[in-house]
Order: structure tokens, then sequence, then C-alpha cells
């Protein structure tokens, strides 16, 4: 016999689900958005791709407390992980494809960094500084191309 505290347990753990869900959802239609508004300006004679990329990864692996040979090293320590998460996402916003980050970050497999966009997902729900930097530095990336397209 089912009581009425498991019942309501359930639907509350139904109801967080969806939460999180909607979450990932909605992060997914904000990446899209901004990987069309930054697509077109990939082009841009001005914009260095492999510098981006070194950027990316020296901003956001000082954030973490981590220098660029560190994020592209063999560690796997949480914190360096969740680091590259955010780089992985970030570079895949700006238009790379996985095998290219994968070689930009360490020489890894594109899966690797299929993988890690992923757990990305998982984390950045529940991660307020992970989110947190990921919305800054995309913010950064949008400001720098429009006042390039300018």
């Amino acid at each position: 016999m089912t009581t009425v505290a498991e019942v309501h347990e359930t639907v509350h753990a139904i109801n967080a689900r969806q939460r999180e869900d909607d979450a990932r959802f909605i992060a997914h239609l904000n990446r899209q958005r901004d990987h069309i508004l930054l697509c077109p300006l990939l082009n841009n004679p001005f914009l260095h791709r492999s510098e981006v990329a070194k950027r990316v990864i020296a901003s956001v692996g000082g954030l973490y407390g981590f220098g660029p040979e560190e994020i592209t090293g063999r560690a796997r320590t949480q914190r360096i992980s969740k680091a590259r998460f955010v780089i992985y996402r970030l570079l895949t916003d700006w238009g790379y494809s996985s095998a290219q980050i994968g070689r930009l970050v360490g020489g890894r497999d594109h899966t690797t960094v299929l993988h890690g966009l992923g757990q990305f997902d998982i984390h950045s729900v529940r991660d307020q500084f992970m989110a947190a930097i990921y919305e800054r530095h995309r913010r950064a990336m949008r400001r720098a191309v429009e006042a390039i397209a300018a």
C-alpha cells in the first residue's frame, strides 16, 4: 500500500527532474541562438581562431585557478574537468568542431569533447560557478564580435 507521503515524494522528484530538463533545453536554445549570431562573423580576417582558443583556455583556466598547461595536460581532477567542459562549450559556440577542440585542448579525441559537452549540460544546471563563468565568457565573446562587426 502506497502512503500519501510516498506519492508526494515521487511527484516532487518528477517535478524536480522536469525543471532540470527545462533548464537544459533553454540553455540549448540560447547556445543555438548564439551560434547563429557568431557563425557569419567567423570568416572575418581580423579574428584569428587559434588566438581565440588560446585566450579562452587561459581565461577560463585562470578563473578555476589553473594555467593553460594544466588545462591541456593529462590531469583529470573534477575542477580541471569542469574547466575543460566550459572551454569545450565556449569553443563549440564559437564554431569549432569537436575534433578541432580536442586538438587545441591537449590532443584529445573528439569523442572526449562530445562527452564533455554533455557533462557541461548536466553540471551547469547545478553548478552556479560553472554557469556564471560560461555566461561571462559568452557575453564577452559576443561583445567582441559585435565590436569587430560594427
